[in-house]
């Protein structure tokens, strides 16, 4: 069993990492739950001290999950200090592995205090918009699926587009990102979301 104290010790490391835009520790207890991980990603979001804007998902389907050995989609903390205005400059230095993701982001119309089935959760979504995330996944080692999620699922900064749409629309959405005038990638919500 995981002590309180060694979850503690836990988000403290991660805290520095990310202050000091170093590789994040990869967790060397045994015995470590997904609870455990969710956990130590609620302490670091409050070390962060900056406020929540909105929430991420990562390894939302199928092959993305087996590449990880998880069998359902992980849920990171997105911070209003880390959204990035268009034409913001990235700084190299505060990524350790960065990695570059087009995204759909939804925008829930509703307040939602317990768990929902996902055919009630959608009746809940207000619109889709285009986003880019900027991730980091740097860890010292190579991480185990608690360490993902503890790291608050390798969310760095992200961009938001201004462009919002019907949520009925988002399987059919396009995402670009590109430099200048050349397009780096191309993804459609069906590569993340699988349906």
């Amino acid at each position: 069993m995981v002590t309180d104290a060694e979850l503690n010790d836990w988000a403290d490391r991660l805290a520095e990492s990310w202050q000091s835009h170093s590789a994040k520790p990869v967790t060397a207890l045994s015995g470590v739950s997904l609870v455990d991980a969710y956990r130590v990603q609620q302490k670091l979001v409050g070390r962060r001290g900056s406020p929540i804007s909105g929430y991420k998902g990562a390894l939302t389907n199928d092959a993305a999950q087996a590449s990880q050995g998880a069998v359902e989609p992980m849920l990171g903390v997105l911070f209003e200090s880390v959204r990035l205005e268009n034409g913001a400059a990235i700084n190299g230095s505060d990524y350790t592995t960065g990695l570059i993701e087009t995204e759909v982001g939804f925008v829930v119309g509703q307040d939602i205090a317990h768990s929902l089935e996902m055919d009630v959760f959608k009746q809940h979504l207000s619109h889709w918009t285009p986003m880019i995330e900027f991730c980091d996944v740097g860890f010292g080692a190579r991480p185990a699926l608690a360490d993902l999620v503890a790291g608050n699922a390798a969310a760095a900064y992200y961009l938001q587009s201004t462009f919002s749409h019907p949520a009925a629309t988002a399987n059919s959405a396009q995402v670009e990102f590109s430099f200048e005038t050349n397009i780096s990638h191309c993804a459609v919500a069906t590569d993340a979301l699988g349906d």
